[in-house]
């Protein structure tokens, strides 16, 4: 759990620590957002988290993220954290310490060190403004049950340009035609798929 997340001054119930905490390590949904913005990093034989504080796509790095992360999550009780926290230990280092030495073995041992032959890593690619914003669109239809895909302003019109083409001799294409303009004037503006 990020920082940011730990508030010195905000009152929080012991549920929606624990809601939290169950959610945490999960890249899909809002409380476990904050591992995209983590890359591993090779660092000789080993392997660095690295926190780039850019929300990046969730690729194949991300997910063994999420893996450690909830392998972590499952050999301790979020109860005894969220007790933790409701009595004012709110220090990242020391909640850190004592997940990591006494409520789990994940200290325990040293990271096993990487095999020489291992293909390097993917690099971290940060979202830009407009990327995120339609990751998290999509993210939040998702959870409300809905799925849907959405198309840049680009995209769309060439889309709606090949199916112009594909119809152009068809004697009943005067009236697709003219929904075909609508939807690229819509496109231009910025819709999505799931608004035409």
């Amino acid at each position: 759990m990020e920082k940011e997340k730990i508030s010195k001054h905000k009152k929080v119930q012991e549920i929606d620590i624990i809601e939290t905490l169950e959610k945490s390590c999960n890249p899909d949904l809002d409380e476990g957002d904050w591992i995209s913005k983590y890359d591993l990093v090779e660092k000789g034989r080993n392997l660095r988290l690295v926190n780039t504080q850019k929300h990046g796509s969730c690729k194949t790095e991300c997910r063994t993220i999420e893996a450690a992360c909830q392998e972590l999550a499952d050999d301790f009780d979020p109860s005894d954290l969220s007790v933790k926290l409701i009595r004012g230990n709110r220090n990242l280092k020391s909640i850190t310490n004592w997940i990591c030495k006494e409520e789990t073995a994940a200290c325990a041992v040293p990271a096993p060190f990487m095999p020489k032959n291992r293909p390097k890593g993917e690099e971290h690619e940060p979202l830009d403004d407009e990327a995120r914003e339609a990751h998290q669109t999509l993210r939040n239809l998702k959870a409300q049950g809905m799925n849907g895909q959405l198309y840049s302003r680009d995209n769309l019109a060439n889309e709606l340009d090949e199916i112009q083409e594909h119809y152009e001799d068809d004697e009943d294409f005067d009236f697709l035609k003219q929904e075909l303009d609508a939807l690229r004037e819509k496109a231009k503006k910025g819709a999505t798929q799931n608004e035409l």
